[in-house]
C-alpha cells in the first residue's frame, strides 16, 4: 500500500505544476474568441426618482438607458418634438418623419436587444422600441 502511495504522490503532484501548453497545443487570442460562445446577461430594469428637482419625475430605466446630466435642456435632442411619434410602428416612412420633425438624423432606434454603448451625448435622440417595433419613448442621449 506504501508502495502505491509513493507512486501515486508524485502524479498528483505533477498535476498541480506549471499548466504551460506546449508549442503543438498553444493557442493564440483569435482562436479563443472565435470559438467563444458568450452569452451577455441583461441589466434588470431600475428606477430612478430625483428628488428637489423642479419637474422631476420617476424615470424607468430599461437596459440600454444611460443617465440624463442635470444641466441638459430637455430638447437638446429633440425628444419633446418626437413625442407625437409614440406609439406608431417605427416604420422607413415614421422614421424619415421623426428625422424631420428633429430636425437632425443623429438618432439610434433601440430594440429590446439591441446592444448600444453607454456614452451620453446630449444632441443625440434615442428611440426606443419594443418587440413589435412600435416607438415607446424617445430620449436624449
Amino acid at each position: 500500500m506504501r508502495t502505491l502511495l509513493l507512486l501515486i504522490a508524485p502524479l498528483a503532484l505533477a498535476a498541480c505544476g506549471d499548466s504551460t501548453p506546449s508549442d503543438a497545443t498553444a493557442t493564440t487570442a483569435a482562436d479563443s474568441v472565435a470559438t467563444t460562445n458568450a452569452t451577455v446577461e441583461p441589466v434588470p430594469t431600475a428606477t430612478v426618482t430625483t428628488t428637489a428637482t423642479p419637474g422631476a419625475t420617476s424615470t424607468p430605466m430599461s437596459e440600454t438607458s444611460t443617465p440624463i446630466p442635470a444641466n441638459a435642456p430637455p430638447s437638446a435632442c429633440g425628444a419633446d418634438k418626437a413625442a407625437k411619434f409614440v406609439g406608431k410602428t417605427a416604420t422607413p416612412d415614421v422614421r424619415a418623419q421623426v428625422i424631420e420633425a428633429v430636425g437632425h438624423n443623429r438618432i439610434r432606434w433601440i430594440g429590446p436587444d439591441t446592444v448600444v454603448t453607454m456614452d451620453f451625448s446630449e444632441g443625440r435622440l434615442n428611440a426606443d422600441l419594443n418587440a413589435s417595433n412600435r416607438i415607446t419613448g424617445f430620449r436624449c442621449g
